[in-house]
Protein backbone atom coordinates (compact mmCIF):
# COMPACT_ATOMS: atom_id res chain seq x y z
CA UNK A 1 0.00 0.00 0.00
CA UNK A 2 2.94 2.34 0.94
CA UNK A 3 6.02 2.10 -1.12
CA UNK A 4 8.43 3.63 1.20
CA UNK A 5 8.19 2.31 4.84
CA UNK A 6 9.43 5.54 6.22
CA UNK A 7 6.20 7.19 4.68
CA UNK A 8 5.54 9.60 7.32
CA UNK A 9 1.91 11.37 6.39
CA UNK A 10 0.97 14.55 7.99
CA UNK A 11 -0.97 14.69 11.01
CA UNK A 12 -4.98 15.03 10.22
CA UNK A 13 -6.32 18.22 9.52
CA UNK A 14 -7.53 19.24 13.42
CA UNK A 15 -11.17 20.76 14.95
CA UNK A 16 -10.58 23.95 16.75
CA UNK A 17 -8.32 22.85 19.79
CA UNK A 18 -11.28 24.28 23.01
CA UNK A 19 -14.12 22.51 23.23
CA UNK A 20 -17.71 24.37 23.32
CA UNK A 21 -17.37 24.72 27.13
CA UNK A 22 -14.09 26.06 27.90
CA UNK A 23 -14.48 28.89 30.03
CA UNK A 24 -12.07 31.22 28.98
CA UNK A 25 -9.20 31.73 26.13
CA UNK A 26 -5.65 33.79 26.23
CA UNK A 27 -6.80 36.53 23.62
CA UNK A 28 -2.83 37.20 23.47
CA UNK A 29 -0.53 34.35 25.07
CA UNK A 30 3.02 35.20 25.94
CA UNK A 31 5.48 34.10 22.84
CA UNK A 32 7.29 31.58 24.65
CA UNK A 33 11.10 31.37 23.81
CA UNK A 34 12.25 28.03 21.85
CA UNK A 35 15.70 28.94 22.11
CA UNK A 36 17.36 25.81 24.17
CA UNK A 37 17.89 27.28 28.09
CA UNK A 38 21.45 28.26 28.73
CA UNK A 39 23.75 25.93 30.75
CA UNK A 40 23.04 27.15 34.59
CA UNK A 41 25.50 28.57 37.04
CA UNK A 42 27.33 26.50 39.29
CA UNK A 43 26.54 23.40 37.25
CA UNK A 44 25.63 19.77 39.06
CA UNK A 45 28.96 18.65 40.14
CA UNK A 46 30.27 15.07 38.84
CA UNK A 47 28.17 13.14 41.50
CA UNK A 48 24.76 15.39 41.55
CA UNK A 49 22.80 14.77 44.39
CA UNK A 50 18.87 15.45 44.21
CA UNK A 51 17.13 17.96 46.69
CA UNK A 52 13.68 18.72 47.90
CA UNK A 53 12.82 22.57 47.61
CA UNK A 54 10.37 23.41 50.18
CA UNK A 55 8.52 26.41 49.65
CA UNK A 56 10.10 29.35 51.63
CA UNK A 57 13.09 27.43 52.20
CA UNK A 58 16.81 29.05 51.12
CA UNK A 59 17.15 27.84 47.66
CA UNK A 60 20.25 26.08 46.46
CA UNK A 61 22.90 28.30 44.46
CA UNK A 62 23.13 27.30 40.37
CA UNK A 63 19.14 27.27 39.73
CA UNK A 64 19.18 30.99 38.54
CA UNK A 65 21.43 34.36 38.36
CA UNK A 66 21.42 35.74 41.95
CA UNK A 67 18.37 38.36 42.65
CA UNK A 68 19.28 39.47 45.41
CA UNK A 69 16.74 40.31 48.07
CA UNK A 70 16.09 38.44 51.24
CA UNK A 71 16.54 35.27 49.83
CA UNK A 72 19.80 35.78 47.15
CA UNK A 73 20.91 32.64 46.04
CA UNK A 74 24.80 32.16 47.73
CA UNK A 75 27.27 30.86 45.28
CA UNK A 76 29.52 29.89 47.91
CA UNK A 77 27.48 28.09 50.22
CA UNK A 78 24.22 26.64 48.35
CA UNK A 79 21.94 25.12 50.46
CA UNK A 80 20.72 21.78 49.49
CA UNK A 81 18.37 20.04 51.44
CA UNK A 82 18.50 16.08 51.56
CA UNK A 83 16.67 13.81 49.41
CA UNK A 84 13.28 13.21 50.22
CA UNK A 85 10.48 11.00 48.49
CA UNK A 86 7.32 12.18 49.04
CA UNK A 87 4.52 9.79 49.61
CA UNK A 88 1.52 8.92 46.96
CA UNK A 89 -0.58 12.68 47.52
CA UNK A 90 -3.81 12.08 49.78
CA UNK A 91 -5.51 14.72 46.57
CA UNK A 92 -5.31 11.52 44.43
CA UNK A 93 -8.47 9.40 45.91
CA UNK A 94 -9.30 5.92 44.82
CA UNK A 95 -12.16 5.20 43.09
CA UNK A 96 -14.40 3.04 45.91
CA UNK A 97 -15.05 -0.37 43.71
CA UNK A 98 -18.90 -0.10 43.71
CA UNK A 99 -18.32 3.65 42.48
CA UNK A 100 -18.00 4.01 38.86
CA UNK A 101 -16.42 7.06 39.13
CA UNK A 102 -13.18 8.85 40.67
CA UNK A 103 -11.37 12.42 39.99
CA UNK A 104 -7.65 11.04 39.58
CA UNK A 105 -4.56 13.23 38.91
CA UNK A 106 -1.01 12.76 37.95
CA UNK A 107 0.30 14.65 40.32
CA UNK A 108 2.79 13.23 43.32
CA UNK A 109 3.76 15.62 45.52
CA UNK A 110 2.01 16.65 48.69
CA UNK A 111 2.90 19.77 51.08
CA UNK A 112 3.68 21.39 48.11
CA UNK A 113 7.52 20.24 48.09
CA UNK A 114 9.31 20.92 45.07
CA UNK A 115 11.66 18.41 43.70
CA UNK A 116 13.76 18.41 40.72
CA UNK A 117 17.42 16.71 40.27
CA UNK A 118 20.53 18.11 39.31
CA UNK A 119 21.47 14.66 37.99
CA UNK A 120 21.07 14.80 34.08
CA UNK A 121 20.27 10.81 33.91
CA UNK A 122 17.74 11.16 36.38
CA UNK A 123 16.21 14.35 34.27
CA UNK A 124 16.44 11.94 30.99
CA UNK A 125 14.92 8.77 32.59
CA UNK A 126 12.43 10.82 34.21
CA UNK A 127 11.14 12.02 30.50
CA UNK A 128 11.56 8.95 28.43
CA UNK A 129 10.54 6.68 30.28
CA UNK A 130 7.51 8.03 31.62
CA UNK A 131 4.59 10.10 29.47
CA UNK A 132 5.54 13.15 31.75
CA UNK A 133 8.01 13.92 34.93
CA UNK A 134 6.41 15.03 38.31
CA UNK A 135 8.13 16.07 40.99
CA UNK A 136 7.12 12.41 42.80
CA UNK A 137 8.59 10.16 39.84
CA UNK A 138 12.14 12.53 40.25
CA UNK A 139 12.14 11.75 44.04
CA UNK A 140 11.64 8.00 43.14
CA UNK A 141 14.11 7.56 40.78
CA UNK A 142 16.35 9.51 42.98
CA UNK A 143 16.34 6.95 45.95
CA UNK A 144 15.90 3.78 43.77
CA UNK A 145 18.58 4.98 41.38
CA UNK A 146 18.74 5.19 37.66
CA UNK A 147 19.27 1.45 37.09
CA UNK A 148 17.10 -0.10 39.41
CA UNK A 149 14.04 2.32 38.33
CA UNK A 150 14.56 1.03 35.29
CA UNK A 151 14.23 -2.63 36.07
CA UNK A 152 11.17 -1.71 37.94
CA UNK A 153 9.62 -0.61 34.92
CA UNK A 154 10.85 -3.52 32.78
CA UNK A 155 9.07 -5.75 35.51
CA UNK A 156 5.64 -4.12 35.65
CA UNK A 157 3.90 -6.81 37.10
CA UNK A 158 6.17 -6.12 40.38
CA UNK A 159 4.35 -2.90 40.29
CA UNK A 160 1.58 -1.98 42.28
CA UNK A 161 -1.15 -0.21 40.30
CA UNK A 162 -4.36 -0.51 42.13
CA UNK A 163 -5.32 3.14 41.68
CA UNK A 164 -5.32 2.74 37.93
CA UNK A 165 -6.77 -1.15 38.20
CA UNK A 166 -9.68 0.81 40.32
CA UNK A 167 -10.40 3.16 37.40
CA UNK A 168 -10.30 0.87 35.15
CA UNK A 169 -12.58 -1.64 36.65
CA UNK A 170 -15.28 0.92 36.73
CA UNK A 171 -15.63 1.06 32.57
CA UNK A 172 -18.00 -2.32 32.40
CA UNK A 173 -17.40 -2.82 28.65
CA UNK A 174 -13.73 -3.02 28.94
CA UNK A 175 -14.10 -7.00 30.41
CA UNK A 176 -16.61 -7.82 28.13
CA UNK A 177 -16.15 -10.10 24.43
CA UNK A 178 -16.30 -8.89 21.84
CA UNK A 179 -19.38 -9.83 20.61
CA UNK A 180 -21.16 -8.85 24.53
CA UNK A 181 -19.54 -5.16 23.51
CA UNK A 182 -21.39 -5.14 20.38
CA UNK A 183 -24.47 -6.07 21.89
CA UNK A 184 -24.31 -4.69 24.64
CA UNK A 185 -23.09 -1.10 24.07
CA UNK A 186 -23.64 1.30 21.21
CA UNK A 187 -20.62 2.19 18.99
CA UNK A 188 -19.82 5.13 20.82
CA UNK A 189 -19.79 4.26 24.26
CA UNK A 190 -17.45 1.66 23.52
CA UNK A 191 -14.90 3.70 21.11
CA UNK A 192 -15.33 6.64 24.90
CA UNK A 193 -14.17 3.96 26.79
CA UNK A 194 -10.97 2.32 25.56
CA UNK A 195 -9.90 5.98 24.52
CA UNK A 196 -10.82 7.23 28.11
CA UNK A 197 -9.12 3.84 29.48
CA UNK A 198 -5.59 4.65 27.55
CA UNK A 199 -5.29 8.39 28.33
CA UNK A 200 -6.36 7.64 32.23
CA UNK A 201 -3.44 4.87 32.15
CA UNK A 202 -1.02 7.22 30.78
CA UNK A 203 -2.12 9.62 33.12
CA UNK A 204 -1.96 7.57 36.94
CA UNK A 205 -0.23 4.40 36.01
CA UNK A 206 2.73 3.13 37.68
CA UNK A 207 3.53 1.09 35.32
CA UNK A 208 5.05 4.04 32.80
CA UNK A 209 6.88 2.25 30.95
CA UNK A 210 4.73 -0.64 29.99
CA UNK A 211 1.73 2.28 29.04
CA UNK A 212 4.74 3.81 26.29
CA UNK A 213 5.47 0.34 24.75
CA UNK A 214 1.20 0.12 24.59
CA UNK A 215 1.45 3.00 22.98
CA UNK A 216 4.90 2.02 20.47
CA UNK A 217 2.82 -1.15 19.96
CA UNK A 218 -0.04 0.29 19.07
CA UNK A 219 0.89 2.34 16.25
CA UNK A 220 3.48 -0.15 15.04
CA UNK A 221 0.25 -2.38 14.71
CA UNK A 222 -1.77 0.76 13.54
CA UNK A 223 -5.74 -0.26 13.50
CA UNK A 224 -8.05 2.43 12.64
CA UNK A 225 -10.77 2.45 15.44
CA UNK A 226 -13.68 3.74 13.18
CA UNK A 227 -13.57 1.00 10.57
CA UNK A 228 -16.75 -1.11 10.75
CA UNK A 229 -16.87 -3.61 13.98
CA UNK A 230 -13.30 -2.28 15.14
CA UNK A 231 -14.71 0.25 17.33
CA UNK A 232 -16.38 -3.25 19.56
CA UNK A 233 -13.12 -4.76 19.30
CA UNK A 234 -9.94 -2.20 19.74
CA UNK A 235 -10.81 -2.77 23.73
CA UNK A 236 -10.37 -6.79 23.39
CA UNK A 237 -6.95 -6.43 21.04
CA UNK A 238 -5.47 -3.39 23.66
CA UNK A 239 -6.36 -5.83 26.38
CA UNK A 240 -5.87 -9.69 24.83
CA UNK A 241 -3.18 -8.39 22.52
CA UNK A 242 -1.05 -5.32 22.44
CA UNK A 243 -1.75 -4.87 26.47
CA UNK A 244 0.16 -8.59 27.82
CA UNK A 245 2.97 -8.79 24.93
CA UNK A 246 4.09 -5.23 24.96
CA UNK A 247 7.02 -6.67 26.85
CA UNK A 248 7.40 -10.22 25.76
CA UNK A 249 8.83 -11.13 22.68
CA UNK A 250 7.87 -9.80 19.41
CA UNK A 251 7.36 -12.88 17.53
CA UNK A 252 4.28 -13.73 20.14
CA UNK A 253 3.39 -10.35 19.72
CA UNK A 254 3.45 -10.43 15.74
CA UNK A 255 1.13 -13.88 15.52
CA UNK A 256 -1.40 -12.67 18.08
CA UNK A 257 -1.85 -9.22 16.34
CA UNK A 258 -2.28 -11.32 13.16
CA UNK A 259 -5.13 -12.92 14.88
CA UNK A 260 -6.97 -10.06 16.25
CA UNK A 261 -10.12 -9.45 14.98
CA UNK A 262 -9.24 -6.15 14.99
CA UNK A 263 -6.75 -6.45 12.37
CA UNK A 264 -8.63 -9.12 10.24
CA UNK A 265 -11.10 -6.01 9.91
CA UNK A 266 -8.47 -3.23 9.48
CA UNK A 267 -6.41 -4.73 7.22
CA UNK A 268 -9.19 -7.18 5.55
CA UNK A 269 -7.12 -10.28 5.88
CA UNK A 270 -11.00 -12.06 7.43
CA UNK A 271 -11.71 -11.57 3.39
CA UNK A 272 -8.83 -13.36 2.36
CA UNK A 273 -9.21 -16.38 0.88
CA UNK A 274 -7.49 -19.42 -1.42
CA UNK A 275 -9.59 -18.90 -4.08
CA UNK A 276 -10.06 -15.07 -4.00
CA UNK A 277 -6.91 -13.65 -2.36
CA UNK A 278 -6.84 -10.66 -0.73
CA UNK A 279 -2.90 -9.05 -0.18
CA UNK A 280 -3.83 -6.23 1.91
CA UNK A 281 -2.67 -7.33 5.07
CA UNK A 282 -0.22 -10.07 2.78
CA UNK A 283 1.56 -6.56 1.86
CA UNK A 284 1.68 -5.07 4.90
CA UNK A 285 2.87 -7.42 7.13
CA UNK A 286 6.28 -7.44 4.87
CA UNK A 287 6.24 -3.77 4.62
CA UNK A 288 5.01 -2.38 7.98
CA UNK A 289 5.24 -4.91 10.46
CA UNK A 290 8.07 -6.54 9.75
CA UNK A 291 11.22 -6.65 6.84
CA UNK A 292 10.28 -3.42 5.15
CA UNK A 293 10.95 -3.32 1.79
CA UNK A 294 14.63 -2.82 2.56
CA UNK A 295 14.60 -6.48 2.36
CA UNK A 296 13.95 -6.99 -1.08
CA UNK A 297 10.74 -8.85 -1.66
CA UNK A 298 8.88 -9.07 -4.80
CA UNK A 299 5.25 -8.53 -5.67
CA UNK A 300 5.30 -12.67 -6.23
CA UNK A 301 6.53 -12.41 -2.45
CA UNK A 302 3.53 -10.23 -1.80
CA UNK A 303 0.86 -12.65 -3.23
CA UNK A 304 2.71 -15.22 -1.79
CA UNK A 305 2.17 -14.00 1.78
CA UNK A 306 -1.20 -13.76 1.54
CA UNK A 307 -1.71 -16.95 0.22
CA UNK A 308 -0.02 -18.17 2.98
CA UNK A 309 -2.49 -16.33 5.37
CA UNK A 310 -5.86 -17.20 3.86
CA UNK A 311 -8.56 -18.78 5.68
CA UNK A 312 -8.23 -16.07 8.69
CA UNK A 313 -11.15 -15.11 9.51
CA UNK A 314 -13.40 -13.63 11.93
CA UNK A 315 -16.48 -15.52 13.94
CA UNK A 316 -18.44 -14.60 16.46
CA UNK A 317 -16.05 -11.82 17.25
CA UNK A 318 -12.96 -14.43 17.37
CA UNK A 319 -10.24 -15.56 15.24
CA UNK A 320 -11.21 -18.81 13.45
CA UNK A 321 -9.32 -20.78 11.16
CA UNK A 322 -11.34 -22.23 8.03
CA UNK A 323 -9.56 -24.51 6.28
CA UNK A 324 -11.65 -24.63 3.14
CA UNK A 325 -10.54 -21.15 2.61
CA UNK A 326 -7.26 -21.90 2.80
CA UNK A 327 -4.56 -22.24 -0.35
CA UNK A 328 -3.01 -25.93 -0.49
CA UNK A 329 0.08 -25.74 -2.19
CA UNK A 330 3.55 -24.78 -2.43
CA UNK A 331 4.71 -21.33 -1.36
CA UNK A 332 7.93 -19.62 -1.04
CA UNK A 333 8.72 -16.05 0.53
CA UNK A 334 11.97 -14.62 0.66
CA UNK A 335 13.86 -17.81 2.06
CA UNK A 336 10.95 -19.16 3.60
CA UNK A 337 9.11 -22.17 1.87
CA UNK A 338 6.49 -24.41 2.82
CA UNK A 339 4.42 -27.70 0.72
CA UNK A 340 1.40 -26.19 1.63
CA UNK A 341 0.38 -29.33 3.66
CA UNK A 342 -0.07 -27.93 7.15
CA UNK A 343 -2.45 -25.10 7.12
CA UNK A 344 -2.68 -22.71 9.82
CA UNK A 345 0.26 -24.07 11.54
CA UNK A 346 2.28 -23.01 7.83
CA UNK A 347 1.06 -19.32 8.40
CA UNK A 348 2.30 -19.51 12.08
CA UNK A 349 5.92 -20.57 11.08
CA UNK A 350 5.77 -18.09 8.25
CA UNK A 351 4.92 -15.07 10.70
CA UNK A 352 7.79 -16.23 13.08
CA UNK A 353 10.10 -16.57 10.23
CA UNK A 354 9.60 -12.61 9.41
CA UNK A 355 9.86 -12.16 13.50
CA UNK A 356 13.41 -13.58 13.52
CA UNK A 357 14.56 -12.07 10.37
CA UNK A 358 18.05 -9.72 10.58
CA UNK A 359 15.72 -6.88 8.22
CA UNK A 360 13.29 -6.94 10.85
CA UNK A 361 15.44 -7.33 13.84
CA UNK A 362 16.76 -3.63 12.06
CA UNK A 363 13.88 -1.75 11.08
CA UNK A 364 12.53 -2.87 14.96
CA UNK A 365 15.91 -1.84 16.46
CA UNK A 366 15.45 1.81 14.93
CA UNK A 367 11.80 2.54 15.37
CA UNK A 368 12.62 1.76 19.32
CA UNK A 369 15.67 3.97 19.09
CA UNK A 370 13.80 6.81 17.54
CA UNK A 371 11.19 6.85 19.99
CA UNK A 372 13.72 6.38 22.64
CA UNK A 373 16.96 8.13 21.30
CA UNK A 374 16.47 10.31 18.45
CA UNK A 375 15.08 10.70 15.20
CA UNK A 376 17.76 10.23 13.77
CA UNK A 377 20.11 7.19 15.78
CA UNK A 378 23.38 6.25 15.28
CA UNK A 379 24.15 2.60 12.59
CA UNK A 380 26.03 1.67 15.47
CA UNK A 381 23.50 2.07 18.18
CA UNK A 382 20.98 0.12 15.69
CA UNK A 383 23.15 -2.77 15.22
CA UNK A 384 23.28 -3.52 18.99
CA UNK A 385 19.97 -3.28 19.52
CA UNK A 386 19.45 -5.64 16.62
CA UNK A 387 21.67 -8.11 17.70
CA UNK A 388 20.27 -7.70 21.14
CA UNK A 389 17.00 -9.03 19.60
CA UNK A 390 18.07 -11.70 17.85
CA UNK A 391 19.84 -13.38 20.47
CA UNK A 392 17.38 -12.71 22.77
CA UNK A 393 14.81 -14.46 20.68
CA UNK A 394 12.96 -11.54 19.78
CA UNK A 395 12.41 -10.65 23.16
CA UNK A 396 11.43 -7.14 23.93
CA UNK A 397 12.82 -6.66 27.91
CA UNK A 398 16.58 -7.18 26.56
CA UNK A 399 15.94 -5.43 23.39
CA UNK A 400 15.43 -2.36 25.38
CA UNK A 401 17.95 -2.88 28.06
CA UNK A 402 20.42 -2.30 25.08
CA UNK A 403 19.27 0.90 24.36
CA UNK A 404 18.90 2.13 28.08
CA UNK A 405 22.73 0.78 28.60
CA UNK A 406 24.24 3.06 25.79
CA UNK A 407 26.05 6.04 26.22
CA UNK A 408 24.10 7.13 22.89
CA UNK A 409 20.42 6.82 25.07
CA UNK A 410 22.24 8.15 28.13
CA UNK A 411 23.40 11.43 26.24
CA UNK A 412 20.32 12.13 24.65
CA UNK A 413 18.23 14.57 26.75
CA UNK A 414 15.81 16.50 25.27
CA UNK A 415 16.21 15.47 21.94
CA UNK A 416 12.60 14.67 21.17
CA UNK A 417 9.56 16.53 20.48
CA UNK A 418 6.86 15.38 22.83
CA UNK A 419 3.96 13.80 20.09
CA UNK A 420 0.43 15.87 21.40
CA UNK A 421 -0.46 12.36 23.44
CA UNK A 422 2.60 12.76 25.60
CA UNK A 423 2.57 16.53 26.15
CA UNK A 424 -1.20 16.57 26.34
CA UNK A 425 -1.04 13.64 29.31
CA UNK A 426 2.63 15.50 30.05
CA UNK A 427 1.22 18.63 31.02
CA UNK A 428 -1.63 17.04 33.35
CA UNK A 429 0.78 15.35 34.94
CA UNK A 430 2.93 18.01 35.68
CA UNK A 431 0.32 20.57 36.79
CA UNK A 432 -1.57 17.90 38.89
CA UNK A 433 -4.63 18.53 36.81
CA UNK A 434 -7.62 16.86 38.31
CA UNK A 435 -9.75 14.58 35.63
CA UNK A 436 -13.37 13.84 36.35
CA UNK A 437 -13.92 9.90 34.78
CA UNK A 438 -17.37 9.94 36.11
CA UNK A 439 -19.92 8.66 33.15
CA UNK A 440 -21.97 11.58 33.62
CA UNK A 441 -18.96 14.20 33.47
CA UNK A 442 -17.09 15.55 30.61
CA UNK A 443 -13.40 15.20 32.21
CA UNK A 444 -12.36 12.28 30.03
CA UNK A 445 -14.27 13.33 27.06
CA UNK A 446 -12.15 16.57 26.83
CA UNK A 447 -9.14 14.86 27.19
CA UNK A 448 -10.29 13.37 23.93
CA UNK A 449 -11.09 16.63 22.43
CA UNK A 450 -7.93 18.17 23.05
CA UNK A 451 -6.11 15.35 21.29
CA UNK A 452 -8.32 15.65 18.29
CA UNK A 453 -7.82 19.30 18.30
CA UNK A 454 -4.12 18.70 18.63
CA UNK A 455 -4.03 16.00 15.23
CA UNK A 456 -3.55 12.61 17.43
CA UNK A 457 -7.35 11.70 18.42
CA UNK A 458 -6.33 7.79 20.02
CA UNK A 459 -6.19 4.89 17.51
CA UNK A 460 -7.85 7.75 14.72
CA UNK A 461 -4.94 7.27 12.11
CA UNK A 462 -6.68 5.98 8.96
CA UNK A 463 -3.01 4.54 7.53
CA UNK A 464 -1.81 1.43 8.53
CA UNK A 465 1.76 3.54 9.21
CA UNK A 466 0.90 4.49 12.97
CA UNK A 467 0.83 8.16 13.97
CA UNK A 468 4.88 9.63 12.86
CA UNK A 469 7.36 9.50 15.66
CA UNK A 470 9.84 12.69 14.57
CA UNK A 471 9.62 15.89 15.00
CA UNK A 472 9.25 17.58 11.75
CA UNK A 473 5.86 15.67 10.99
CA UNK A 474 4.28 17.72 14.30
CA UNK A 475 6.13 21.23 13.91
CA UNK A 476 3.63 23.74 11.85
CA UNK A 477 3.02 27.34 13.27
CA UNK A 478 -0.70 26.08 13.15
CA UNK A 479 0.74 23.10 15.72
CA UNK A 480 2.64 24.67 17.70
CA UNK A 481 -0.11 27.89 17.94
CA UNK A 482 -2.41 24.45 19.26
CA UNK A 483 0.27 23.64 21.90
CA UNK A 484 0.65 26.89 23.21
CA UNK A 485 -3.00 27.63 23.60
CA UNK A 486 -3.38 24.31 25.17
CA UNK A 487 -1.13 25.66 27.94
CA UNK A 488 -2.89 28.70 28.64
CA UNK A 489 -5.97 26.90 28.64
CA UNK A 490 -5.02 24.26 31.38
CA UNK A 491 -3.08 27.33 33.57
CA UNK A 492 -6.50 29.05 33.51
CA UNK A 493 -8.74 25.96 34.34
CA UNK A 494 -10.74 26.40 30.83
CA UNK A 495 -11.74 22.94 30.50
CA UNK A 496 -14.89 21.44 32.46
CA UNK A 497 -13.83 18.49 34.69
CA UNK A 498 -10.35 18.94 34.50
CA UNK A 499 -9.03 20.88 37.21
CA UNK A 500 -5.49 22.25 37.67
CA UNK A 501 -6.39 25.06 40.26
CA UNK A 502 -2.79 26.74 39.71
CA UNK A 503 -3.23 28.05 43.22
CA UNK A 504 -2.50 24.62 44.38
CA UNK A 505 1.13 24.69 42.53
CA UNK A 506 2.47 27.72 44.36
CA UNK A 507 4.86 27.87 47.44
CA UNK A 508 2.98 28.74 50.85
CA UNK A 509 4.33 30.59 52.09
CA UNK A 510 5.62 32.37 49.17
CA UNK A 511 9.45 33.34 48.88
CA UNK A 512 9.97 36.98 49.27
CA UNK A 513 10.81 37.94 45.71
CA UNK A 514 9.90 37.87 42.25
CA UNK A 515 12.97 35.73 41.23
CA UNK A 516 12.94 33.37 43.65
CA UNK A 517 8.98 32.39 43.08
CA UNK A 518 9.65 31.94 39.30
CA UNK A 519 12.66 29.95 40.38
CA UNK A 520 10.35 27.56 42.41
CA UNK A 521 7.52 27.68 39.77
CA UNK A 522 9.67 26.44 36.72
CA UNK A 523 11.41 23.94 39.43
CA UNK A 524 7.71 22.63 40.79
CA UNK A 525 6.66 22.56 36.47
CA UNK A 526 9.68 21.40 34.78
CA UNK A 527 11.05 19.35 37.36
CA UNK A 528 14.82 20.58 36.06
CA UNK A 529 16.49 23.86 36.95
CA UNK A 530 15.58 26.73 34.77
CA UNK A 531 18.19 27.88 32.53
CA UNK A 532 19.39 31.85 32.85
CA UNK A 533 18.04 33.30 29.39
CA UNK A 534 14.52 31.82 30.03
CA UNK A 535 14.35 33.14 33.54
CA UNK A 536 15.11 36.17 32.50
CA UNK A 537 12.48 36.47 29.80
CA UNK A 538 10.40 35.40 32.46
CA UNK A 539 11.26 38.64 34.65
CA UNK A 540 11.02 40.73 32.06
CA UNK A 541 7.96 39.20 31.16
CA UNK A 542 6.27 40.32 34.67
CA UNK A 543 7.18 43.39 34.33
CA UNK A 544 8.95 43.46 37.74
CA UNK A 545 12.82 42.85 38.38
CA UNK A 546 14.26 39.95 40.43
CA UNK A 547 14.71 41.32 43.40
CA UNK A 548 10.89 43.17 43.49
CA UNK A 549 9.32 41.70 46.78
CA UNK A 550 6.41 39.29 45.79
CA UNK A 551 3.23 39.80 47.55
CA UNK A 552 -0.29 37.72 47.62
CA UNK A 553 -1.81 40.16 44.41
CA UNK A 554 1.18 39.50 42.47
CA UNK A 555 1.50 36.10 42.31
CA UNK A 556 -2.36 35.49 41.93
CA UNK A 557 -2.19 37.67 39.00
CA UNK A 558 0.62 36.44 37.50
CA UNK A 559 0.14 32.79 37.85
CA UNK A 560 -2.10 31.92 35.24
CA UNK A 561 0.66 33.80 32.30
CA UNK A 562 3.53 32.42 33.69
CA UNK A 563 2.32 28.82 34.09
CA UNK A 564 1.42 29.10 30.44
CA UNK A 565 4.65 30.61 29.38
CA UNK A 566 6.71 27.42 31.44
CA UNK A 567 4.54 24.88 29.61
CA UNK A 568 5.32 26.47 26.52
CA UNK A 569 8.34 26.71 26.27
CA UNK A 570 11.21 24.38 24.83
CA UNK A 571 11.88 22.42 28.07
CA UNK A 572 7.91 21.06 28.23
CA UNK A 573 7.73 20.53 24.60
CA UNK A 574 11.05 18.39 24.68
CA UNK A 575 11.98 15.02 26.39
Amino acid sequence: MFGDPSFQGPPPEAPPLAPPNASSKLANPMSPSMEASQPTPGAAPAAAVPFVVLAGAPLPSGMAPNMGGANAFDPGSPTVPSPTAPETPSSTPAAPAAQPSATVSGAGVSDRELVLSLDPEVQLVAERLSFGPTPALVAEIETRGVDAFIADQLAPETLDDSLTDQLIAAMPTLALSNVQRREAVSGEEATDEIQHATLLRALTSQRQLQEIMVDFWSNHFNVYLHKGDIRYFKAGEDRDVIRPLALARFADLLIASAQSPAMLLYLDNAENTGANPNENYGREVLELHTVGVEAGYSEVDVRNSALLLTGWRVRDGAFEFDPGRHYLGPLQVLDFATAGANGLQDGVAYLDYLAHHPSTARRLARKLCVRFVGDDPSSALIDAVATAYLAADTAIVPTLEAIFRNTEFRTSGQAKLRRPFELLVGTLRALGTAVEVRPDSSGADNLRWILDGLGQGLFEWGPPTGYPDVGPAWLSADGMLRRWTLAADLARDAFEGLTTGVDGILPAPLPPTVGDWITLLAARLLVRPLGVAQWQILVDATGFTGSDPLTPEIATALAPELVAFLLSSQDAQVR
